[in-house]
């Protein structure tokens, strides 16, 4: 709520995706809004990817905001892959931060979840310019999570590097962060 007020009258938008995990807690909670990617293998090898609020890729979202915007004269233009706004602006995210001349037709509220963790759980956040949809299959992108939790020699850098020099020329921002979950679990003591 707090990032919407802060970026609301912001004309041009921001994605994000966040995973936080509590020094006391076995568990990860994530938030997105946008397009970045996130995914985590969490307890007993229990997958979870982000969901993407690209309407390209997420005919759900897609079908929200069609719902919602279908009778305000917003078209969804299948070629382009975006909405088309009564005055022609065109937009592809169904939720983004900012993006002040879309405020009646995107929603601005981040998906949130939790997923129990492990002690070897991977977490894994890229931004758009790193893992596109549009290039990867959520297939791919577990594959990926899994090749990091099975062989600790794979890293960020490496997923970077098969993304940039095997897949595409990104033309957005390029970061990756794993991290490899070490689980303590605190034991009660006797008195």
């Amino acid at each position: 709520e707090r990032l919407n007020q802060l970026t609301y009258s912001d004309a041009t938008h921001s994605t994000l995706v966040i995973i936080y995990v509590p020094n006391d807690e076995a568990r990860a909670y994530w938030g997105v809004i946008g397009d970045s990617i996130g995914g985590i293998v969490g307890r007993k090898g229990r997958i979870w990817i982000s969901p993407s609020h690209d309407a390209r890729y997420n005919f759900e979202e897609r079908f929200k905001v069609w719902f919602k915007t279908v009778m305000r004269g917003v078209t969804y233009n299948s070629k382009e892959g975006g909405f088309v706004t009564p005055d022609g602006t065109v937009f592809y995210f169904t939720r983004m931060l900012g993006a002040s001349l879309l405020d009646e037709y995107i929603d601005r509220r981040a998906e949130l979840g939790t997923v129990p963790l492990e002690d070897g759980s991977i977490i894994l956040l890229c931004t758009d310019g790193v893992l596109q949809k549009k290039f990867y299959r959520e297939e791919q992108i577990a594959d990926i999570l899994l090749n990091l939790k099975n062989d600790s020699a794979v890293s960020a850098k490496q997923i970077v590097a098969e993304s940039v020099v095997n897949r595409y020329r990104p033309t957005d921002d390029i970061t990756t962060i794993v991290c490899r979950v070490s689980v303590v679990e605190q034991k009660a003591s006797l008195p």
